[in-house]
Formats: structure tokens, sequence, C-alpha cells
């Protein structure tokens, strides 16, 4: 019967883990704000439209930007942030180690980026284009992004296809921390049959 508690809860402390995801924004109609839907893939947006009145070469029909009918989301022209948590309670941030996004009707030759940063914000990596372009970095320890352009007013820029790896929760304690917590219980299980003999 212990064996059996032991072996569900360290199954359990391990399937917190994602897998990797890649979100198309499909299925939501024009306007739409988006902000923690995706949040049990544990990805939250600070606030993104899908934006779906434009044709583009390489998305699907349905693409988030900052900006809805022409008003932006007052960070940057265009931008798009958020940050990662932990599938299981969207109140606990969380880490991953990549991720990237297709830029989708941008302005021949604006440049576009993609920042992210760590926990405790400090800029981690960095990439640009220039066009139609995939955005992606991979790096540990990625807590939150910006996906940005400096173009003009008018103008209207989107990303699709967002992907990232596993999400890191980080109130998961490492396969260390994991195995001296199992050592130490079954420690406790073995000194408490030696206090209490069977009859």
């Amino acid at each position: 019967m212990k064996k059996t508690i032991f072996t569900a809860m360290f199954a359990m402390v391990l399937s917190v883990n994602v897998s990797a995801a890649v979100i198309d924004f499909e299925g939501y109609a024009d306007d739409t704000l988006i902000t923690d839907q995706y949040a049990s893939l544990g990805i939250i947006f600070d606030g993104a439209w899908i934006e779906n009145d434009y044709e583009s070469r390489d998305s699907r029909p349905n693409w988030i930007s900052g900006e809805v009918d022409g008003v932006y989301n007052n960070i940057n022209p265009g931008a798009v942030t958020g940050y990662f948590v932990n599938p299981l309670d969207s109140s606990l941030r969380a880490t991953t180690d990549y991720l990237a996004g297709l830029t989708v009707y941008p302005d021949g030759g604006s440049p576009i980026y993609l920042e992210v940063f760590d926990l405790d914000d400090n800029l981690l990596a960095s990439d640009m284009v220039l066009d139609d372009g995939v955005l992606s970095v991979a790096v540990a320890g990625i807590a939150r992004f910006s996906f940005y352009h400096v173009a003009e007013l008018d103008d209207v820029l989107g990303y699709d296809d967002i992907t990232f790896n596993d999400v890191v929760p980080m109130d998961v304690p490492e396969p260390t921390s994991l195995l001296l917590l199992a050592t130490g219980l079954i420690g406790l299980c073995f000194s408490n049959r030696r206090k209490h003999p069977t009859a």
C-alpha cells in the first residue's frame, strides 16, 4: 500500500511538465482578446487580439496582434507579450528553454524582434528578422517574452504558430531533491517499524 502511494506521488510530480506546444489561434472570432486561454499549456499572453481580416502568405486565417482595430496595446506598436506558468496552477510562474513564432503580414524591411527574459527580468536572448519568417530563441530559463516591431503607426503585424518546449514549473523540486525526500520518507517508515514491532 505504501509503495503504491509513493509511486503515485512520484508520478504526479514528474507529470507536471507538459509536452511541446504549437498554438495556431484557430477557432476564435476577429478581435477576440487572448490572455489566459492557453494557461493549461503553460502560457499567458498579456494582451493580444485575434486578427483575421488580412491574407498572409504563410499563416492560417487566424493570428494574433498587439492591436485591435488599429488601437495599440500601449506596450509597443503591435507588440505581443506574455509569460510562462505552471499548467496546473497559473498563479505560479514557470520557464521553458525554446520559444518561436511566425511573423505575419509584415511590411518588407521592417525589423521584427523576439526578446526573452528570465524570472528576474534579465534579457536572456533575442532574435530579429526583416520580413516574413520565424523568430526563435533557445536558452534555458525563459520566463517572459516580447514579440514586437518597429514600423509605421498604421502597420498591422502579427504572429502565429507560437511554439515552445516543455514548461518547467518553479514549484517542482529537482530530481535530486525528490530522491532525498523519498529516501527520508523510506527511512522514516523503517524507523517506525523498529519502534513498533508487529506481534
